[in-house]
């Protein structure tokens, strides 16, 4: 996990770059040169949703883990699993918080109502793992 989350910080330090280097051109630029601009900020602008979208669909997989965790495991670390879950949640909805403002950036395509949908669907499936994970620590607590 640590290396996946390494390299998405330098996949997203590179669209950090293409949108910064391209801004001060654009006073110089002719309309070929506004064009490609304009299209390289798109890139961006969808690659600065899918990196947050990639963590919390990491995030899912964390408080999944932590749900079973929390059922199978040995009942006197189940608070960790529950401390598990809900860091998952917490970090999942901030990504998903960070997928929603770039979402702002993007016009009207098929690609933002494809993103806007799988948000959606991740934001559905880390509520319900976080949920599972905090009801079998419950469970556990109140055996």
């Amino acid at each position: 996990f640590f290396f996946s989350s390494r390299r998405r910080h330098t996949r997203y330090g590179t669209v950090t770059g293409v949108q910064t280097c391209a801004l001060p051109i654009l006073s110089q630029a002719g309309p070929a040169e506004t064009a490609d601009r304009d299209a390289a900020i798109a890139v961006a602008d969808l690659e600065a949703c899918a990196v947050p979208l990639e963590s919390a669909r990491a995030c899912v997989r964390v408080a999944t883990l932590a749900a079973v965790a929390a059922e199978r495991g040995n009942t006197n670390a189940c608070s960790d699993a529950g401390v598990a879950g809900l860091l998952a949640r917490a970090a999942g909805e901030g990504a998903l918080l960070n997928v929603q403002i770039n979402l702002k950036s993007l016009p009207a395509s098929a690609d933002k109502d494809r993103i806007e949908a799988e948000a959606t669907r991740v934001r559905s499936e880390l509520v319900s793992a976080a949920d599972r994970c905090a009801a079998a620590v419950g469970a556990s607590l109140n055996a």
